[in-house]
């Protein structure tokens, strides 16, 4: 990574973006920190040290800038539409984003937030804007990342960094720009709950979370869905899932199945635990929370894809 310095006609500055080259100021991308908008103060200041006292000054005038700067460094995907963040249950809250596929192909995705006793854990990483990421910060610190799925990576880099979290992942798991996490073993990052996983599958790896909270909750990222509504869904993002079966209430989908190579007896036997499980909640990587009597509607969900 390459860090291009210049000093400005008005102000002497320090430009930060990954890649190399010169930029030009107001460059997309750039975090310019003001050093002095003094001519005097620019002819003492040769062009080589500007770099440096920049920061300095930047440093003194601001505590925060070290916290920032890896951000400001790093080509994060930015945040896109989401809603509020609503309760689920006692320390359990979820918020539901969006994603885009491609061109006008736009579906949605929900991100859940526990409270771990020590922080926040964040599963299923959807980045907020400023506005949500306040909100977020008024339930608590981030102190974990859970990694449940190698599906839903995009927004995990960005938590990383943002809150310095300890992220957790399973041996298999395809960490991307994260560091090594920690084995979430059988119990993760949360005392008393459960790491459900499904054997030796075939497509990408995952696991789903049982929490001992408001009569047992489960989190799952993709092999479990709640497809009750297409909140956030583009036109075309809807047709598409439509036909691909997202659809139909809470559903194993058969995309998941087919990217897993799962179906009927050995479909049933990789998700066994799961529909043994019991939970009065549960909340997806996909839609709204179901709240009350959620093991039944997970467990049919299950039956029928297996007899598919």
């Amino acid at each position: 990574m390459g860090a291009s310095h210049l000093c400005q006609e008005r102000w002497l500055s320090w430009p930060v973006r990954l890649g190399s080259g010169n930029p030009e100021p107001g460059t997309p991308g750039l975090r310019h920190f003001p050093l002095s908008r003094s001519p005097a103060a620019r002819r003492s200041c040769p062009a080589a040290l500007a770099p440096v006292a920049a920061l300095a000054l930047s440093l003194r005038l601001d505590p925060d800038i070290p916290a920032r700067l890896s951000i400001a460094m790093a080509n994060f995907p930015k945040a896109l539409a989401h809603g509020s963040i609503i309760p689920i249950t006692d320390g359990v809250h979820c918020v539901r984003g969006s994603f885009n596929m491609g061109p006008a192909v736009t579906i949605g995705r929900t991100m859940t937030v526990v409270d771990g006793g020590d922080g926040l854990v964040v599963f299923n990483a959807v980045r907020l804007s400023e506005e949500g990421e306040a909100e977020l910060e008024k339930l608590g610190t981030v102190k974990h990342l859970v990694k449940l799925s190698d599906s839903h990576c995009v927004d995990e880099p960005y938590y990383a960094d943002r809150y310095q979290p300890t992220v957790w992942s399973m041996p298999t798991a395809k960490m991307g720009d994260l560091s090594v996490g920690n084995p979430i073993g059988a119990e993760g990052p949360i005392q008393g709950a459960k790491v459900i996983g499904f054997g030796d599958l075939k497509g990408w790896a995952e696991s789903a979370y049982w929490l001992p909270v408001g009569g047992g909750t489960l989190i799952t990222c993709d092999v479990v869905q709640n497809c009750t509504d297409q909140e956030r869904f583009s036109f075309i993002g809807r047709i598409m899932c439509n036909m691909m079966g997202f659809k139909g209430g809470v559903v194993t989908p058969p995309m998941w199945r087919k990217v897993q190579k799962l179906k009927g007896a050995e479909l049933g036997d990789s998700l066994s635990t799961l529909a043994e499980l019991k939970f009065e909640n549960f909340v997806s990587g996909h839609g709204g929370p179901v709240i009350g009597g959620a093991d039944k509607i997970v467990k049919g969900a299950i039956a029928s894809a297996v007899a598919a």
